[in-house]
């Protein structure tokens, strides 16, 4: 289970990794990169925030506005945290 949690924790890594600013002027949104997932998982990202709902296909740059980015970005490092913590439990 620890090893799940930690390749997941790998890919997000990754996905962290290919972030990137808009290059064209502040319109209010932001490019994310959404990492390909597990065999068995959704092939797109859901993420809703106060009633609106936003669905990301993985494996690709999305343009989203900078509050989605933000909020994937910090659930991931929500998950990176957890993992990390399990892996010092069990230990």
């Amino acid at each position: 289970m620890a090893t799940k949690d930690i390749k997941q924790t790998q890919k997000e890594d990754q996905a962290q990794d290919h972030l990137k600013e808009a290059p064209q002027e502040d319109d209010g949104r932001e490019d994310i990169f959404v990492p390909m997932g597990q065999a068995n998982e959704d092939p797109n990202l859901f993420v809703g925030i106060n009633g609106v709902n936003y669905i990301l296909p993985r494996g690709q740059t999305s343009r989203v506005p900078k509050f989605v980015a933000e909020e994937i970005r910090r659930c991931w490092a929500a998950a990176a945290r957890q993992a990390k913590n399990q892996a010092a439990m069990q230990q």
